[in-house]
């Protein structure tokens, strides 16, 4: 017969001492089935943004604007609206609206860094091509465009860079 004694320090329990010996306790370490003992770590390798596979969210295009420094991001783009000829960002969303995206996407932040600079010197075609990306922008929140919002032009909103990715595969496969 096998006989325990207590109490012991927590995460030790008592050797079984046979009752034959001369009755001397001994502890051993064991795990003690705490939280800690049911944990694991495992990597994704897997994504539904971007890449390929059956079900996914295609990366549509990067968006970002490049402003030089010392200069208030809203100032700019209100001078770019004022040189293109437009009133407001509201005009200028309803002449450009054929370039804007007219569906919602998932927004990420985005690694590569802005190739659009806001330079009031460079040629129309190319302000026009800024004041687009500065649109998109605007009708960006941190995690989603859309273009059914306002046009917001903020300093946090026009320094973003992010990565667009159409959602509306991923949930027509439902």
């Amino acid at each position: 017969m096998l006989e325990v004694n207590g109490p012991y320090p927590l995460g030790t329990l008592p050797a079984c001492v046979p009752q034959t010996t001369n009755h001397k306790p001994q502890t051993v370490e064991c795990n003690t089935g705490g939280p800690r003992s049911r944990t694991r770590t495992e990597h994704l390798h897997a994504t539904v943004l971007g890449r390929g596979g059956g079900l996914r969210c295609p990366k549509l295009r990067h968006v970002g604007l490049k402003f030089e420094k010392g200069h208030d991001p809203v100032e700019r783009m209100e001078a770019l609206l004022e040189r293109l000829g437009y009133r407001s960002a509201l005009q200028a969303r309803e002449a450009l609206a054929d370039r804007l995206p007219d569906e919602v996407f998932l927004a990420m932040p985005g690694r590569l860094r802005p190739t659009l600079a806001v330079n009031l010197r460079q040629p129309r075609a190319v302000l026009t091509d800024v004041l687009v990306e500065g649109l998109v922008l605007g009708l960006c929140s941190a995690n989603l465009y859309d273009p059914g919002r306002p046009v917001l032009w903020t300093r946090a909103s026009l320094t973003r860079r992010l990565d667009l990715f159409s959602v509306g595969g991923f949930y027509e496969a439902d």
